[in-house]
């Protein structure tokens, strides 16, 4: 899918504002946690969800914020989603863009536990794109920011990062691939088309599974 087609899915997916119901799997042991990007809804996951839901022996949770909480108030809000619907299960998290750092924050900087973490087109060391913008958000994901320094070169947990060859939001691109993680580079397509790539879904898979 071209980049300029994902963008007004995700659009149409955001300004709809409803995420598909799915038969809870309360006695699944693993709760995996899709966490969005920046300036978008749980919904823009839908699809990804959907085949985790559907090929990975799990029940899932979908995490929503808000445009003006700064990185470390989205991580306390993860936080305190999890504990109220984890129930004693492990923990995965999947995280788009900044969702993947709103992830590690709270499991590198609060402490959080998980089996496993995977990010993808997340600008692990930040992105120039951010110089241009204000706001809490746009400074955090500027290179060298206190929330990168914080954050550190690599996740405390199990890391798999997926990356888009064509990602014109993440700057330089090899943000997206950060020390520790195991990382995949997926060829033509961009840093929304990943939501709905195939290529991109049968990793996140993938990494599921291999978390056990």
């Amino acid at each position: 899918m071209s980049e300029s087609r994902a963008l007004a899915r995700q659009a149409w997916m955001i300004a709809t504002g409803r995420m598909r119901q799915r038969r809870r799997r309360e006695d699944a042991d693993l709760l995996v946690v899709f966490v969005h990007g920046f300036l978008a809804a749980g919904s823009v996951l839908d699809a990804l969800r959907d085949r985790v839901h559907d090929d990975v022996a799990c029940d899932t949770h979908s995490f929503t914020y808000g445009p003006l909480h700064g990185i470390e108030s989205a991580a306390a809000r993860l936080r305190a989603q999890v504990d109220a619907t984890r129930n004693g299960r492990r923990i995965a998290f999947v995280g788009h863009s900044l969702g993947g750092l709103v992830a590690r924050w709270h499991l590198d900087v609060d402490g959080g536990d998980a089996v496993g973490l995977v990010t993808l087109a997340t600008p692990h060391e930040g992105t120039r794109v951010a110089n241009r913008y204000p706001g809490s958000f746009a400074r955090s994901l500027r290179p060298g920011s206190e929330a990168i320094r914080r954050l550190g070169p690599e996740s405390s947990v199990r890391h798999v990062a997926i990356a888009a060859e064509r990602d014109t939001t993440i700057v330089p691109t090899s943000s997206a691939a950060p020390a520790g993680a195991e990382v995949h580079w997926i060829e033509g397509i961009g840093h929304n088309g990943l939501l709905f790539d195939v290529r991109a879904h049968d990793l996140v898979v993938a990494a599921l599974r291999s978390f056990g």
